[in-house]
């Protein structure tokens, strides 16, 4: 430990005697604050130099200080995280510019507000959390949640919330470093919903295979929709030809509640409601994304009837055949939710099986008819001969096909082409033949 000098100078005052005990009596306290560089104390008749060198150390020290402050508020600042202190009574104390950009006010408008003022709609959720740290003592850290920002912004955002403890180990208060995740978040929740459009498509292929009828088709893919898709509600309808132009539901599933039957939609686009992205689908052959339909004007004549049902968001899927579109898939969502090309693509693609399925089970009806027919046909004419097997051909002909009259006709010579009916069955009876001439019939 280095010697400290005191010179004195000759005076009898006790006050001067009484200053000596007492430097000599702090002489360690003195080296302490000095660390060591105390040099000399000085009475009344020279110069003072007492703690010369401690106060040089301290202005060093202070102003080694106010340059480590400033480089923590630069870093701070320049943090890409939002960072708030906070008080244990729910009170910003500091918050870093990125924080205060995501409130859209500034540094000064926020240090000093409750978190109330700030976030009124979710400053008690945030506040849950932040008591939980302040009781514990432990930093509550990965929290997913979401932020809303300047302009009803809504961010998706990680969460660190860490206690401040004075010397004692008392919680004072809580650091909370907010990471924007958002373009993290988006990138899993878009790889979800793609790999929900497979799961969909799957299924659906494996009930195009087992359906037996186009209207167990129909029904299938709509539950397909709700129950694997999650989705709050599915409707297939089919494009009706002609005035009005109509868009008529023939198949739902899920959250329905009367919706379709309360509605109007058609696909002429001349018409209110056929100017909607349900009619685009129909007129344009193309998918028609309506990621929320509050904010889609063409949507306006069903938007009541779909908010009180809880229908925020929706895509409707053209059903084609070649170049013609005969109707659509309806697929309503309870979220506002973005859609990528690669999800729509397989959504399309599930629309378009489904066209292939309703085709396929139509074509192969018809078939059966047709045998049908032809079997009845051959069953009822199989006895008979002359103008009876005619007349029964023509009556039998009629019943299968579920037609009103048939007749059988051979040709009559001369211009212009003439026929005259051997047999003519009328509503099931026999009537009396007659000519005609063959142009501007179906024959």
């Amino acid at each position: 430990m280095p010697k400290v000098a005191f010179t004195v100078v000759e005076d009898s005052s006790e006050e001067v005697a009484a200053l000596v005990r007492t430097l000599h009596e702090t002489q360690e306290r003195l080296l302490e604050l000095a660390g060591g560089e105390l040099d000399a104390v000085v009475l009344p008749g020279g110069s003072s130099h007492l703690l010369h060198h401690a106060q040089e150390k301290l202005r060093r020290n202070e102003q080694l200080l106010q340059r480590q402050r400033a480089e923590l508020q630069a870093l701070f600042e320049v943090m890409p995280a939002m960072i708030w202190l906070k008080d244990t009574q729910n009170t910003f104390l500091r918050v870093n510019k990125r924080a205060a950009e995501i409130t859209g006010l500034r540094v000064e408008d926020i240090e000093g507000k409750s978190a109330r003022e700030i976030f009124p709609q979710e400053a008690d959720g945030y506040y849950a959390d932040d008591l939980e740290v302040i009781r514990s003592g432990t930093p509550k850290l990965g929290i997913v949640e979401k932020l809303r920002g300047a302009g009803g912004q809504e961010l998706w955002v990680q969460t660190d919330k860490v206690p401040l403890c004075d010397d004692h180990g008392k919680v004072t208060g809580l650091v909370v470093i907010v990471h924007d995740i958002s373009a993290r978040k988006e990138g899993e929740e878009e790889l979800l919903r793609i790999n929900r459009a497979l799961t969909m498509l799957s299924a659906c292929n494996e009930a195009l295979i087992h359906a037996e009828t186009e209207q167990e088709l129909r029904d299938q893919i709509c539950r397909i929709v709700v129950e694997t898709g999650g989705y709050r509600m599915a409707w297939v309808g089919f494009a009706q030809e002609g005035e009005p132009w109509s868009i008529v539901p023939v198949a739902h599933a899920g959250v329905e509640e009367g919706y379709l039957s309360e509605i109007e939609v058609t696909w002429n686009g001349e018409d209110p409601f056929g100017q909607g992205p349900a009619g685009r689908a129909v007129r344009t052959g193309g998918a028609v994304v309506c990621t929320d339909v509050a904010g889609d004007p063409t949507f306006a004549p069903w938007l009541d009837a779909a908010q009180q049902r809880g229908y925020r968001g929706v895509i409707y899927l053209p059903l084609r055949e070649g170049e013609h579109t005969f109707g659509l898939l309806g697929l309503y969502s309870a979220e506002v939710e973005p859609t990528s090309d690669e999800e729509l693509a397989l959504l399309q693609k599930l629309a378009d099986n489904l066209a292939f399925g309703v085709l396929t089970l139509r074509a192969r009806a018809e078939r059966r008819r047709l045998r049908a027919t032809v079997a009845k046909v051959a069953e009822g004419v199989s006895a008979a001969t002359g103008t009876e097997f005619f007349e029964k051909l023509a009556l039998k002909m009629a019943e299968a096909l579920g037609a009103r009259a048939a007749f059988i006709s051979e040709l009559l010579p001369g211009d212009p082409a003439a026929a005259h009916t051997i047999v003519a069955i009328v509503d099931g009876q026999v009537a009396e033949g007659f000519d005609y001439v063959i142009e501007g019939t179906p024959c």
